[in-house]
């Protein structure tokens, strides 16, 4: 068994798939199930052969008891903040500001989470202070989003600034966070002085993983385009730092010996320097895997290297593969090592009878894209699962941008060294290149990820039906043992084109089913109203829904909003909050008071069109809303008016009703008419109204 590590860590972040759904009761049994087949493989002899099936047991084992005790201390750590708890701990990361609100998140004192503390005020916590105070938490322990990116980082918790939570400074500080936090904020503070643009907020996030200057809108467009990689510290930049200093080393005679020991160091830094993420963490094992290597004159296997950091990452924390962030770096990294690497290989072997291949731009650009397609290829699945959506000119933008960013985060390095030497003058021309470059990675992601054909919803009922097609070809082909090699050949080959047509239809396809979707709130609901690729939002939106509103959007391949209507009077954070998030076309103002309905008859509003045949009526509607497509019309209103809606119910297809005796309404309105489609739209739960267009 060559990589018997690489066994370990694939089986434990396979084994994640399928541990959410378990209880702790049904994680022990499954626990000692896979015990008693790893008894069974020692008692008979003709089994121990299968070793691979010995290691990933033990994986899998591992795994659950480290999944079933990281649950329980989340739900211990519950019960202890039921009720108002002393608390002391350190401000561990760099304080970021959201929507009129100050966000702090603090390691606790002898424990091994995180919290996060969020207040209006600020608190002038910086990264480094000690704090303590009193902290109670009164949110639900069972969510349906319990298994989220906040837990992939140990971040268990979110307190809000209240009499019953309220944190101070003690006056100390912890030296070791507050030197990082120093380290960021000097280097943070040249950039901006010399780039106080979102060209420099990206020059920030691509050296030292700041990414809280970046509006949501340019991170969207970097998401649709498939280049989100290039803001998240990764391999590719402790690669960069680690193993270049090493070679500036070996040039000198007297560090020569000491190469791996100085790129293990400044592994170290650089990963200090930007928090110690996950995806940092992964990557620092395996490079200080190679380096270790080196240091020993042994080659180190960058497989069995991924095992290893997935087995550590794993055991320290089980909840990090519910972020997508883990598969990304993951899929990527195979892509490289298992596609780019041989291809390479084969290409060079050509170079004799092909000498133009060593050509510096020729071999550059060959490289480049063979990265490119390698990672898109493996990371398409996680697209799939984990963002619902697919960047299809995610091949064509990284090719684009990602020499670009290397090169930008090797001028930002050097412009702040140049300018801490007191070399402005030279400093300020590498940070105009810098800006420069800032400039064209934001106009390529834009132009790319904004175009109709960049991405495809997974959603659209093709994905589903070719999905187990895939599934069933694949059996089949297995089945045939004779000719096995053969089958899977014509499979991949039938699916390869299968999917790149199936994509090309998606990509320029028109959503010609008009949607409503209720996205609930702790409020009155917002309606998302999406026809032929185009949307329309209704309602007071606020910064925390922007990720459900997203949600939607991406589901019917949408990307801007077309119209919305703003039904609050406190619409000045709403506007700011909406323009730095999305693209929006006509924005619409009504004069109502925290209410969905009231005077909307009195405000400019009376009808709105969403592609064709499609519309939103207002007019003389103080109670409801009316949406009506073609042959199709869908009224939404609140419970507490329906006394007055029973006989207009009768004239709609399709109601929509929401408040406190919503489903009693229901009831009410099916007893009288059986035909009418009737959606009760509670708090917590998202529902979608479809409309079947006849063409």
């Amino acid at each position: 068994m060559k990589r018997p590590m690489a066994t370990v860590g694939f089986s434990m972040l396979l084994s994640s798939l399928f541990v959410s759904e378990l209880t702790i009761k049904s994680a022990i049994i499954v626990l000692a199930t896979i015990m008693a087949i790893f008894c069974v493989f020692l008692i008979f002899k003709g089994l121990r052969k299968y070793k691979i099936v010995m290691f990933s047991c033990v994986a899998i084992a591992l795994y659950l008891m480290a999944f079933v005790f990281a649950q329980n201390d989340y739900y211990n750590a519950t019960e202890k903040f039921s009720k108002p708890i002393e608390i002391k701990g350190v401000v561990c990361q760099t304080p970021s500001e959201t929507d009129y609100t100050y966000n702090y998140v603090i390691k606790l004192e002898n424990e091994n989470y995180k919290i996060r503390y969020s207040s209006k005020n600020n608190k002038n916590f910086q990264q480094g202070d000690i704090v303590s105070g009193v902290l109670l938490y009164d949110g639900d322990v069972f969510t349906d989003d319990f298994f989220d990116s906040s837990l992939s980082s140990k971040i268990f918790f979110t307190f809000f600034e209240s009499e019953k939570s309220n944190l101070e400074k003690t006056g100390e500080t912890n030296t070791f966070y507050f030197a990082i936090g120093k380290i960021k904020t000097e280097f943070s503070n040249i950039i901006d002085s010399y780039i106080p643009s979102e060209n420099g907020a990206i020059a920030k996030a691509m050296t030292i993983g700041e990414k809280s200057d970046i509006s949501d809108k340019t991170i969207n467009n970097f998401n649709y385009s498939g280049t989100s990689h290039l803001l998240v510290i990764s391999g590719l930049h402790l690669s960069l730092w680690s193993i270049g200093i090493m070679r500036l080393a070996e040039k000198s005679s007297s560090l020569r010996k000491y190469t791996a020991i100085i790129g293990l160091v400044c592994l170290l830094g650089y990963s200090s320097l930007t928090g110690f993420s996950v995806s940092v963490i992964r990557a620092g094992i395996m490079v200080g895997g190679v380096l270790l290597g080196k240091a020993f004159c042994r080659d180190a296997d960058s497989i069995n290297s991924i095992g290893i950091a997935l087995t550590l990452i794993l055991l320290e924390n089980p909840f990090a593969p519910f972020s997508a962030s883990l598969w990304f770096t993951v899929g990527s990294t195979l892509g490289i090592l298992i596609i780019a690497q041989n291809l390479l290989y084969k290409i060079k072997e050509k170079s004799n009878k092909y000498p133009f291949i060593n050509n510096g731009i020729f071999s550059f650009l060959i490289t480049s894209i063979l990265i490119s397609v390698a990672t898109s290829i493996f990371t398409l699945p996680i697209f799939i699962v984990k963002i619902k959506m697919l960047p299809v000119a995610s091949i064509l933008s990284n090719i684009l941008m990602v020499d670009l960013a290397l090169f930008l985060m090797i001028l930002t390095v050097v412009g702040v060294v140049t300018h801490i030497l007191g070399m402005g003058f030279i400093a300020n021309g590498i940070f105009t290149t810098v800006g420069t470059i800032g400039e064209i990675l934001r106009f390529f992601a834009e132009k790319i990820g904004m175009s109709e054909w960049s991405t495809v919803s997974v959603s659209h009922k093709y994905f589903e039906y070719f999905l187990w097609f895939g599934i069933f070809s694949i059996i089949v082909a297995i089945a045939l043992k004779k000719h096995r090699k053969t089958a899977m050949k014509m499979v991949s080959v039938i699916l390869s084109i299968t999917f790149i047509l199936l994509v090309t239809y998606c990509s320029t396809y028109d959503y010609k089913t008009l949607t409503v979707d209720v996205i609930s709130t702790d409020e009155t609901p917002l309606l998302l109203i999406n026809y032929k690729n185009e949307s329309v939002l209704i309602g007071a939106p606020k910064s925390k829904y922007n990720s459900d509103v997203l949600e939607v959007m991406q589901k019917h391949n949408s990307k801007t909003i077309s119209g919305i209507v703003l039904t609050e009077n406190d619409t000045t954070s709403n506007i700011i909050n909406l323009y730095s998030c999305f693209d929006v076309g006509n924005m619409y103002f009504c004069n109502t008071p925290h209410n969905l309905f009231n005077n909307l008859s009195e405000s400019n509003v009376s009808e709105i069109k969403i592609g064709e045949n499609a519309k939103i009526n207002m007019k003389n509607h103080k109670d409801y809303i009316e949406i009506s497509c073609e042959n199709k019309k869908m009224i939404f209103f609140d419970s507490e008016k329906a006394e007055n809606l029973f006989e207009k119910a009768k004239e709609y297809d399709i109601i929509i009703v929401y408040g406190e005796n919503a489903t009693e309404i229901k009831e009410k309105i099916l007893k009288e008419n059986s035909k009418i489609c009737v959606y009760v739209a509670e708090n917590s739960n998202k529902i979608a109204v479809n409309f079947n267009v006849r063409k």
